[in-house]
């Protein structure tokens, strides 16, 4: 809640226009209606945005305009929702301490500036910030499909929470294997072959794309 009043306020002061620079672009994908050109789309782009905005664009028949102003905040809302959750269970601080976390954080000028129109960033971030959560709760099979869900979802989400991810994955793996639990870092290598494998994918069809594209656009 207090993420979402703190950015629904620009967005009521700027009521008559867009707030920020891609956000043109959004627009034009909302118009186009297309989430995906091509099958490789799949792998190449972080279209998890682009599904949920176009959906709830169409189902709720809304103008460009309404759905480019509710998307952004309830996006603020949720990176604020995440920036609590994560101290308070995967650090185990007190509510008020992750309360505090989440207070200066979404005050932040620079978080702010990532909202105004980087709407894949903070879908990311904050799926990257639930993710980050449940990785110490994959010890059993409900606990892995969960984390399995949601690290395919930040591969979807957006490329730096992919590689962030990745990194501390790999982290975690590498120290289960230096302490001899071979168990836990086989099931941290199990739980998140599902993204790695759509992220390599990716990286390989970007390298080698299966079309045609033309390289002399204005």
């Amino acid at each position: 809640l207090l993420g979402i009043l703190i950015r629904l306020t620009p967005e009521l002061l700027s009521y008559s226009n867009l707030i920020g620079f891609d956000t043109v672009y959004c627009a034009a994908r909302l118009k186009e209606g297309i989430i995906w050109h091509h099958w490789s789309d799949i792998f190449t782009e972080t279209w998890l945005l682009y599904s949920l905005m176009i959906s709830i664009h169409k189902i709720a028949n809304l103008t460009p305009i309404i759905t480019l102003k509710a998307v952004p905040v309830i996006l603020y809302g949720l990176s604020s929702a995440g920036i609590y959750y994560f101290p308070y269970k995967a650090l185990k601080w007190k509510p008020k301490k992750s309360l505090l976390a989440s207070v200066l954080l979404s005050f932040s000028l620079a978080s702010l500036r990532i909202s105004w129109d980087m709407y894949r960033n903070i879908l990311g971030l904050s799926i990257l910030l639930f993710t980050l959560t449940i990785i110490s709760e994959a010890e059993d099979r409900k606990g892995t499909l969960l984390f399995m869900l949601f690290s395919i979802l930040t591969v979807l989400g957006h490329e730096l929470a992919t590689v962030t991810l990745l990194s501390i994955i790999t982290y975690r793996i590498l120290r289960a294997i230096k302490k001899d639990e071979e168990e836990k870092a086989f099931r941290l290598l199990a739980s998140i072959s599902p993204a790695l494998t759509i992220f390599v994918t990716g990286i390989y069809l970007r390298s080698f794309p299966p079309y045609r594209v033309e390289s002399n656009i204005i």
